[in-house]
C-alpha cells in the first residue's frame, strides 16, 4: 500500500521520474503490477477497501492536509481503518515523497541556472 501512496502522491505532484521510481520499487520489490499503480494514480481505486481509503487519503495529503476532507475522516472513524498507527506511516511516507520531489525540484533548477555570484 505504502509503494501505491507514494505513486499517487508523486502523481499528484506532477512528477513523473518519481512516479517511476514508485512503479519501479513496486514491480520490482514488492510485486505490485503496474494495472495496481495505473487503478492508483489515475482513480485512486483497489479492490481492497483498506487500499482504497489509503491511496484517498495519499491523494488529499499531498496537496495539504487541509484536503483531506470531514467525509473522508468520517470514513476513518466508522470503519477504523486505516489504523492510528498506519496513518502515522502513511503520513510520513507521503512526508518523504514530498522532501524527495522537493529536493529533486531544487536540484533541478540549479543544474540549470547560472552560477548567480559570477560576475
Amino acid at each position: 500500500r505504502k509503494v501505491l501512496a507514494g505513486a499517487v502522491a508523486a502523481d499528484t505532484m506532477q512528477d513523473p521520474y518519481l512516479v517511476n521510481e514508485m512503479v519501479i520499487m513496486g514491480t520490482k520489490k514488492f510485486g505490485v503490477s503496474r494495472e495496481e499503480f495505473i487503478a492508483a494514480t489515475k482513480t485512486q481505486t483497489s479492490d481492497d477497501p483498506l487500499t482504497a481509503t489509503t491511496l484517498r487519503i495519499a491523494k488529499a495529503l499531498s496537496y495539504s492536509p487541509v484536503r483531506v476532507s470531514k467525509d473522508l475522516v468520517h470514513e476513518i472513524l466508522v470503519s477504523g481503518l486505516p489504523t492510528h498507527k498506519m496513518l502515522v506511516e502513511l503520513v510520513s511516507v507521503i512526508a518523504c515523497v514530498q522532501m524527495l520531489h522537493r529536493l529533486e525540484r531544487f536540484y533541478l533548477f540549479n543544474s540549470r541556472v547560472p552560477d548567480r555570484l559570477a560576475v
